[in-house]
């Protein structure tokens, strides 16, 4: 695959923002859904990453399709990127949510098979060197489990959503998932102090009920567990919870405030495509005027050459010594006054001696 090539060469750095959103919205209209989801699961070898509206465009459409594990893992590295647009936000939860309520929890992960690294043009290909990496866990980019995943991403993209029962409850929720217990027992008090806030009871279910699958201490555990008990047995016993559904409650709060956010994206996406348009333009006059400036180059030296020689042929008698040089480099030394057209001063002319030969010395010369 091209893509995988250029990300392994220095025409990576050139690669233009445009180029990821039209890759998104290419592929998803081709229906090469598997592709897709290879590419955006390897940012390091094919180095693609949605921007916040093309990742809306794709969470939406595996919504409809219902694919919500595919929705879930778009709104994760949306989360990685730390893209918090509200109505990113809101396509993330509910894609998060749905994937958790669906039934179906699996995590689909696509064999990396389209990748083709024949080298026919002999580009210097760069790849990323293994090494010894630190023992150190950030909690960002090194999470890998599935419900971890999910977890942190309702939790830090509810906290950008406005308050309300159902934003509460996926905050809740997002901790429990993302195995943050202290945090979690923190925000239950927090809540609990709090007189006219409720959360939905399937919420409170799901974390009194689900178990985390981290190997910590037994006795960390359950002392974390009863202090959980505690807390969501007070908030029912103080009414502090509501029996409508979280999934319902969200989806009618998102709806509710998605048609203005949808406004003020397709105002913003309008002038980002203008701008692209425009630095795509500037670009191509730049590699037109590279192109000219090369070409002007090759010209002049082709004509500095071509003066040249014909310089050479005009004063070639006056520089008839510096050619017998460079023909007889052993020469250099050589008397080469009368050869350059130099002549002697009337001071330094010195008449040559007449020699009185004979006859005979006439006949020896022949």
């Amino acid at each position: 695959m091209k893509i995988f090539r250029i990300r392994h060469t220095k025409l990576s750095a050139s690669v233009l923002p445009s180029t990821h959103h039209a890759l998104v919205r290419s592929f998803l209209h081709l229906g090469c859904e598997d592709m897709f989801m290879e590419m955006i699961d390897d940012p390091i070898n094919y180095g693609l990453f949605p921007d916040a509206f093309s990742a809306n465009i794709a969470m939406n459409y595996f919504i409809i399709q219902d694919k919500f594990s595919f929705a879930a893992k778009i709104a994760c590295h949306m989360m990685k990127q730390e893209e918090f647009r509200l109505s990113t936000c809101w396509l993330s939860v509910y894609s998060c949510l749905k994937w958790l309520l669906c039934g179906d929890q699996s995590w689909i992960t696509i064999p990396c098979t389209f990748r083709n690294m024949d080298n026919e043009e002999g580009e210097d290909l760069i790849f990323k060197v293994p090494f010894l990496k630190n023992p150190v866990f950030d909690d960002h980019f090194d999470l890998e489990e599935p419900r971890q995943l999910v977890g942190k991403t309702i939790f830090w993209m509810s906290e950008h959503l406005p308050d309300s029962p159902a934003i509460h409850s996926c905050r809740a929720l997002g901790l429990k998932l993302w195995n943050k217990p202290d945090r979690l027992v923190q925000l239950l008090k927090q809540y609990c102090e709090t007189s006219d806030l409720q959360l939905h009871v399937d919420a409170l279910d799901f974390i009194f009920d689900d178990q985390s699958n981290e190997k910590n201490d037994q006795t960390e555990k359950s002392v974390v567990d009863q202090e959980l008990s505690k807390l969501v047995s007070k908030i029912k016993d103080s009414a502090h919870f509501t029996n409508n559904s979280l999934e319902a409650s969200f989806f009618d709060q998102m709806n509710k405030e998605l048609p203005e956010l949808e406004k003020t994206d397709i105002v913003e996406q309008i002038n980002l495509i203008s701008s692209w348009n425009q630095r795509r333009i500037q670009l191509l006059e730049n590699k037109v005027r590279q192109i000219y400036l090369k070409k002007r180059l090759t010209e002049i030296a082709e004509l500095r050459k071509k003066l040249t020689e014909e310089r050479e042929v005009v004063f070639f008698y006056e520089n008839k010594a510096t050619w017998e040089q460079n023909v007889h480099p052993d020469y250099k030394d050589a008397d080469t006054s009368v050869s350059a057209g130099k002549l002697p001063s009337d001071e330094e002319y010195v008449v040559p001696e007449l020699e009185k030969r004979t006859v005979d010395d006439r006949w020896k010369r022949f």
